[in-house]
């Protein structure tokens, strides 16, 4: 699970049915950092994320 008011505020904001959203997501996670700190604490495809109150499938 990854907790943060800004990281939670850009997951509650994303349109998951459309492309650019998730795109715009990903680009702004790693911006942050959230990217790099996940895979460093191991996580790998398949595995399910949870970001505030929002699931999806790691890739």
């Amino acid at each position: 699970m990854v907790r943060g008011t800004e990281v939670e505020r850009l997951v509650a904001m994303t349109n998951f049915d459309l492309d650019e959203g998730v795109a715009r997501l990903q680009r702004q996670l790693a911006a942050r950092g959230v990217l790099d700190a996940l895979q460093a604490a191991g996580v790998r495809p398949g595995d399910t994320v949870r970001i505030g109150e929002v699931e999806f499938e790691w890739r």
